[in-house]
């Protein structure tokens, strides 16, 4: 209880001590003598007095060391509490030396906030009225003093004597001004209230989300705002009352008009709001007198302010200055005026048909609106806009960007509305639009640029030096616009004065090793550089190729080779090739501006496409003879006669049909065929409806003079009960056609041109194409029936053709076929190369797909096909998306298919010679086998017992993207046994020999059985496979089923070729082999067990595992 009431006496004491002292610091009052450190200013509603870069306008304390040597102030105390002294404690090492000046900030600093170097007091000053107390380390009192209520910006200063008064411009961390009055009515008793003026005003919500008026305070003392009134009523002038504030000499104060009033939290806002229909605002005394005025032209755009001039007259400006000097590019007249040659920023180009030129981020391709700054400094875009509608001019502002002199700004009217980085407009030019319009603020000033006339695509609009409307042929976006005509008429399809593509060859002869080429003419006078030119097939990927010391020398031409074989190119050779059925082919200059493009047409052997010199208004002719870096022949066709149309196409007929034959150009003669052939000038004179009666090829052509042939039109009538699976139809020269069908030697093969047509099951025409048909096989080549490759080539015309041969086939696009005729198989089942290779479909084996179809040429009925796909290169090309060039293809021990036999000869070595029974050796031998592979083909090839399995056939890619793997092909021999075991062939180190006694050996079979891990592996596999993809009910369901699409078309294929002799001995052919399917799985599982020595446990094991 002592120590309690010990204390309490202590404060009574404390306090009785302390009183007097704050009454004799009052206003006027001088400090403690002999004191040096005095409290010199202090701000308690600081709006613009001071600010602080992190900590905003807080109030702020400022303490002056009055004396001759500098004060350690460590430890010291500042508050505004009596009771608690040290609510601030200056940190250790606090100096202020002698006249230096301190600012502390009286705010509390937010926890994690950084305020660098500024002291922070931890507390506020209370704007009312307040005492602030300076104390020693110990809390001995060093300086206090009250501070009286204080107006915003107005501060309690030390005067030169020691006493204290109001001031109207605080100084902080300076001497104080000499204007200290003893009372706050004395600050603004001597004011002259006409020193504030309306400066500006904004009468539409800017970037502040609210309108807003600007007060400049003109005179050298400050003004306190309580004396004035703000109203946008001249009838009632003291619409509203500041309720405090000041404005420093020639300062600015902004007021939101937006009528919340005191409900607001960011700055003085009025209690009425200043409508965008409104035209005045006034400045009022108290009394109602008027101080100052504004009128400004009703409903300004967004973005433009009204001023005052040096004469105060209204003008306008589209640079708002909130709370700063007016801008000075200021204009008199919101009424839109049309720009000159004075602005500096104009509309440079427009293209709206772009179709080649530049692509934007997204790769897409838009219009776009080229803008230059055509003055001598950088110009800001603020305030500029964009449109497509005269009724809109503010459509799109532009961001704010700076212009450098002479530079240029793409905008691309997507749509898509993106100002930074690239820009979009928020529009694009509708079909029917061909105006865009550029419009600024600053000088309500804007220009139209018209696209009327323009109708080609990639022409464009634009302003040539003297800023004349010009059209460009060639559009440059973000570079100077050349080579302009007066009118859009008077544009070619190409500069003939510059250098474009004279010439495009695409079709080489079938076979030929030559590359596709370009051939480029300068018509300028003067040679040209083309390093950093670059040409291409794709617009999208304009730079495929780029030139490098490539010069063309005035009125020459130069070639560039055009390839897609990587092999074949070389560092000028463009990496690409032409399609024969026409594309174009694109030109830019070293800037990325489009010089020329080409269409080159469908392009057929011998013919090339290109342009006349002389002529620039005829986009594309057609040359018979080509001029491969010379002068073009004048020997032209300027187009391709429309392809005949036929009025019945159905395959199947019962009665007579009149065909008639139809072009579009009505001066087309009309010639054609019936015999297969192909049409010529020669062929009948169409003059009427041809009647068909019998089984026939129609074949017809168009004739315009100075255009080339047309395509053929095919078709074939059938006049035969309709089969019951896809047929495919070979029309041609039948001279050419029996070249094939008479081949009997293997070495005596030919290919020769023909059109396939494929008509799906119903009669409807899939699709047609010319493709070289070739005899295929070795000893089936005596047969009549000929199996037949198909080989698509752009010198025939079509390098490939896409089409959904096979239900449910994942791939479409196909560069070469097989119709085979069974083979082996031919006079029995002639089932089984197909049913093997669906047999197989899901293991690790590259199996052909299959379906049968029936064969016709030119009319007449050849027989039942299996339509396959071709087991070549290309099959990877299809399968992998690998290139095809890049591919080593090996008959039997090492005969070169395509490639080279190098490597093969590597891999056979190892697996003969080295121990790969170490399974380091085999792993490494795994980087070049692909191992999965020949376990399954090994498998799949032993368990059908194809006794032609010395017919071998490997394949990789070089840089092993592939690994080596065998070709599941040649499989008629199978399923002939159910009992034969041939698991040992494959390991033979003698060799298997054909019927001629050549034989195939079989090495890197050797060595991968020496590996007890593949070993293991083959026998788990095969146990799998002969579970699963060949078990006897899977197996017999799949023949059942090919059998049942088969059997409705073996009477013809047996009465055409005597093969199989009857329909009986293809039935009984047929139940033989579902027979030994049916008993191959028991007779194969045990001559795996009895091969590889397996105990009867584990194939017990292995059987319960895969049987599920």
């Amino acid at each position: 209880m002592r120590v309690k009431i010990t204390k309490l006496v202590i404060l009574f004491l404390l306090a009785t001590a302390l009183f007097p002292l704050l009454g004799a610091c009052a206003s006027g009052a001088k400090t403690s003598e002999g004191g040096s450190l005095v409290v010199n200013e202090i701000v308690s509603s600081n709006k613009r007095s001071l600010t602080d870069e992190a900590l905003g306008t807080p109030d702020w304390i400022e303490l002056y060391n009055a004396g001759t040597s500098e004060i350690d102030l460590s430890g010291y105390g500042v508050s505004d509490n009596m009771r608690k002294l040290h609510k601030f404690v200056f940190p250790d090492g606090t100096v202020l030396g002698a006249g230096e000046y301190l600012v502390l900030y009286a705010t509390t600093l937010e926890e994690g906030a950084d305020a660098g170097s500024a002291l922070c007091t931890n507390f506020g000053l209370s704007k009312s009225g307040d005492y602030l107390f300076v104390t020693d380390a110990f809390y001995g009192i060093v300086a206090q003093i009250e501070v009286p209520a204080l107006y915003t910006d107005v501060s309690y200063a030390r005067a030169a004597d020691g006493t204290y008064g109001f001031c109207a411009v605080p100084t902080p961390n300076a001497a104080n001004s000499d204007s200290i009055f003893a009372t706050l009515n004395e600050v603004f008793a001597a004011q002259n209230l006409d020193q504030l003026t309306i400066s500006e005003v904004m009468p539409n919500e800017d970037e502040t989300g609210y309108r807003w008026v600007e007060l400049h305070n003109n005179g050298d003392s400050a003004l306190r705002l309580e004396n004035y009134c703000l109203s946008d009523d001249e009838a009632d002038p003291l619409k509203w009352q500041f309720t405090s504030g000041t404005v420093s000499p020639g300062g600015y104060v902004c007021i939101y008009l937006s009528g919340l009033g005191s409900k607001a939290d960011d700055g003085i806002h009025t209690t009425f709001k200043l409508s965008k229909e409104d035209t005045v605002l006034l400045l009022s005394d108290l009394q109602g007198n008027a101080i100052d005025r504004m009128e400004w032209q009703a409903l300004l755009p967004e973005g433009i302010s009204a001023v005052k001039n040096e004469a105060g007259e209204t003008v306008y400006t589209a640079f708002p200055t909130f709370e700063a000097a007016n801008s000075d590019q200021t204009f008199t007249s919101t009424t839109m005026s049309v720009m000159d040659a004075s602005d500096p920023v104009h509309i440079n180009e427009v293209l709206k048909n772009n179709t080649l030129s530049i692509s934007d981020s997204d790769g897409e391709r838009h219009e776009w609106v080229e803008l230059k700054n055509t003055s001598s400094s950088a110009v800001t875009l603020k305030g500029y806009f964009l449109s497509d509608d005269p009724d809109d001019l503010y459509k799109w502002a532009l961001p704010d960007i700076t212009l450098e002199a002479g530079a240029y700004q793409v905008v691309f009217l997507s749509g898509k509305n993106r100002t930074s980085g690239e820009l979009h407009a928020s529009f694009s030019l509708a079909d029917e639009e061909n105006d865009v319009f550029l419009t600024t603020l600053n000088g309500m000033r804007s220009e139209d640029m018209s696209l009327a006339g323009v109708t080609r695509e990639n022409v464009s609009v634009g302003l040539d030096d003297s800023g004349n409307i010009r059209y460009y042929a060639a559009p440059t976006p973000g570079a100077k616009n050349a080579h302009g005509f007066e009118t859009a008429d008077q544009i070619g399809c190409f500069d003939n004065q510059g250098v474009f593509i004279s010439e495009v060859s695409a079709i080489q002869e079938v076979k030929s090793s030559e590359n596709d080429w370009i051939e480029l003419y300068n018509g300028s006078s003067k040679d040209v550089d083309l390093t950093g030119w670059t040409i291409s097939d794709d617009p999208d990927e304009p730079a495929k190729y780029t030139f490098s010391g490539f010069t063309i020398a005035a009125g020459s031409y130069r070639v560039v080779e055009c390839t897609s074989h990587p092999t074949r190119q070389t560092s000028e050779t463009a990496p690409f090739g032409i399609s024969p059925s026409g594309e174009t082919i694109v030109l830019y200059n070293a800037s990325g501006a489009l010089v020329d493009s080409f269409n080159t047409g469908a392009l057929t052997p011998g013919i090339t496409s290109g342009r006349i010199v002389t002529d620039p208004f005829t986009a594309r002719v057609f040359f018979q003879n080509e001029t491969k870096g010379k002068e073009n022949d004048a020997d032209v066709s300027v187009g391709i006669s429309p392809q005949p149309v036929f009025s019945e196409t159905g395959l199947y007929q019962t009665d007579p049909i009149s065909v008639t034959i139809t072009c579009s150009d009505p001066n087309a003669a009309i010639y054609y065929t019936t015999d297969g052939d192909e049409p010529s000038t020669k062929s009948h004179l169409y003059s009427g409806p041809v009647t068909v009666s019998e089984s026939t090829p129609l074949r017809a052509i168009s004739v315009v003079a100075g255009k080339l042939v047309s395509d053929i039109t095919t078709a074939t009538y059938l006049f035969v009960e309709p089969h019951t699976v896809p047929v495919v139809c070979i029309t041609g020269n039948a001279k050419r056609i029996n070249e094939v069908m008479r081949v009997d030697d293997k070495d005596e093969k030919v290919e020769r041109l023909a059109y396939l047509s494929y008509y799906e099951a119903d009669g409807e025409l899939g699709i047609s194409f010319p493709a070289g048909i070739k005899p295929k096989g070795a000893g089936t080549i005596v047969y009549a029936q000929k199996s037949l490759s198909v080989n698509l080539r752009a010198g025939y015309g079509q390098s490939s053709v896409t089409y959904p041969f096979w239900d449910d086939y994942e791939f479409k696009t196909f560069s070469s076929l097989v119709l085979r005729n069974g083979g082996q198989d031919w006079s029995a089942a002639r089932i089984r190369d197909s049913f093997i290779s669906r047999l197989v479909e899901g293991m690790y084996v590259d199996n052909s797909a299959t379906r049968p179809v029936v064969v016709y040429i030119n009319g007449e009925y050849n027989g039942l096909y299996d339509l396959n796909e071709d087991l070549n290169s290309e099959f990877l090309v299809t399968h992998y998306g690998i290139d095809g060039d890049t591919v080593d293809f090996i008959r039997r021990n090492e005969a070169v298919i395509k490639g080279s036999n190098k490597d093969i000869r590597r891999v056979r070595t190892i697996g003969s010679n080295s121990d790969l029974s170490d399974d380091e050796k085999f792993a490494e031998y795994s980087q070049w086998v692909d191992v999965t592979y020949f376990t399954d083909y090994y498998i799949a090839t032993t368990y059908i017992c194809n006794s032609d399995m010395f017919n071998q056939k490997y394949w990789r890619t070089q840089d092993y993207t592939l690994k080596w793997r065998p070709v599941f092909f040649d499989l008629d021999f199978g399923f002939k046994s159910a009992s034969r075991d041939m698991l040992g062939k494959f390991f033979n180190p003698k060799g298997e020999a054909s019927p001629d006694q050549s034989k195939t050996y079989f090495e890197i079979y050797i060595g991968l059985k020496k590996n007890a891990a593949w070993r293991d592996y083959c026998v788990e596999r095969y146990v799998e496979v002969v579970e699963t993809y060949f078990n006897s009910e899977r197996a017999t369901a799949l023949l059942d089923e090919m059998t049942a699409v088969l059997r409705p078309e073996i009477q013809r294929q047996i009465d055409k070729w005597h093969r199989p002799y009857s329909m009986q001995e293809w039935e009984d052919s047929i139940a033989e082999l579902r027979e030994i399917v049916a008993q191959r799985p028991e007779y194969a599982l045990q001559n795996l067990q009895d091969y590889f020595r397996v105990s009867q446990e584990k194939m017990d094991e292995l059987i319960a595992k895969y049987s599920k």
